[in-house]
């Protein structure tokens, strides 16, 4: 692999070489080897407007296949020809792409990243080379409303580094789906009035892509957990807004045992990268106190609840949050006190694609036959935006 260095990028309109240059990708010397390097072997790129207002990026662990229903979703945006699909995959030749799907767009980049031991650095290769000042760092299981990329872009307009969606639980059958939510999303779920906030739903939200490019080599690493780089985003001066208007609805972990396994390993990423930059004082003063953070979060998911007047507060969801939260709160001491260890890569490798194996059956095809039986937009079908770019 290559790191920091020059690389060749190929720019390709239909089907020509238009363009050939080179691309500084930014590095970290402190990840470990496994993770040291993002290696690009080539990029393509179709454009058919030199000015997005968005870029997507969309991770596939292997094919296109993987990501498919996620574009398809894009492609029902009424913005669609605003937009710019970045596809980052291990290997470009084994991606099996259909362009067909990607006709509506206003164009469309695919990156190669190597072995993806980490979405973190797959994410930072496609804001790189993102064209849009405007970048979403999308999940494949998480499905935007139409407009929910005009309510990104318009509200981009105005001065905020990062503006957020409001959620909804797009398998809202389940109580294990639920406890997930509500843990994991609740502070943004819908009804949300929005506004101006101090913190914004780690993925699915929107950034200005200078913002995050700040971070420099060190992008890849702070990326790992969304929550602590906004708050050190916000000590710097950038401010972050919840937009009422984008709404997506994301698929929540459904199986019991699964869902053990996410909120240890979620947990205990999410404590590392706090404490990052911490002295080891600091660490055991967080180690020791740890078992207050259940109850600390269970307040927090009961206003949740009260806020959202959730019909299904059973003994039954009531008992999921406290197990969960427990097995978050041992995620977080080991992770205050040992550090992320592979949490990264296992929630990389297992939990954060292909999300059909962690719901009940049925759950992905009711939550995606909306757009995955849609016949394909194409570039000329778009619906004209409220307000003028």
């Amino acid at each position: 692999m290559r790191s920091g260095a020059d690389e060749d990028v190929t720019v390709r309109l239909n089907g020509e070489i238009v363009a050939q240059n080179a691309l500084q990708l930014p590095t970290s010397p402190n990840r470990p080897k496994s993770r040291n390097d993002v290696e690009r072997k080539s990029q393509g790129m179709n454009v058919r407007d030199s000015s997005p207002k968005l870029s997507v990026i969309v991770i596939t662990p292997d094919t296109y296949s993987s990501v498919r229903t996620y574009v398809l979703s894009l492609a029902q945006q009424t913005v669609r020809h605003m937009i710019e699909v970045v596809l980052c995959a291990p290997d470009r030749e084994k991606l099996n792409l259909d362009e067909d799907d990607l006709t509506a767009f206003a164009g469309y980049q695919t990156v190669e990243v190597g072995e993806l031991t980490s979405s973190s650095v797959a994410r930072t290769a496609g804001i790189t080379v993102a064209r849009a000042p405007v970048v979403a760092l999308s999940e494949d299981h998480c499905f935007p409303d139409p407009a929910w990329a005009e309510a990104m872009i318009n509200r981009h307009r105005e001065p905020w580094s990062g503006v957020g969606p409001v959620i909804e639980n797009a398998n809202p059958q389940s109580t294990v789906s639920w406890a997930n939510f509500i843990i994991e999303y609740g502070a943004w779920a819908s009804p949300h009035p929005g506004g101006e906030t101090h913190h914004i739903s780690g993925h699915n939200s929107t950034y200005k892509r200078d913002a995050l490019l700040e971070y420099g080599d060190r992008l890849s690493d702070i990326l790992e957990a969304e929550s602590p780089m906004q708050w050190d985003m916000r000590s710097r001066g950038h401010r972050f807004f919840v937009e009422p208007k984008a709404i997506v609805r994301h698929l929540n972990f459904s199986r019991l045992g699964a869902s053990f396994a996410l909120r240890f390993w979620g947990g205990r990423l999410f404590a590392a990268n706090r404490a990052a930059t911490w002295g080891f004082g600091k660490r055991v003063l967080y180690f020791v106190a740890s078992p207050l953070i259940p109850i600390v979060r269970m307040v927090r998911a009961m206003r949740t609840l009260r806020r959202l007047r959730h019909g299904r507060r059973s003994p039954q969801l009531l008992a999921t949050l406290v197990l969960f939260l427990i097995l978050d709160g041992l995620g977080e001491a080991v992770g205050y006190l040992a550090g992320a260890g592979t949490a990264m890569t296992r929630l990389s490798d297992w939990g954060e694609f292909h999300r059909h194996r962690f719901l009940q059956p049925e759950e992905w095809h009711v939550a995606t036959a909306s757009f995955s039986s849609a016949t394909r937009p194409t570039e000329d079908s778009h619906t004209a935006p409220t307000e003028t770019p």
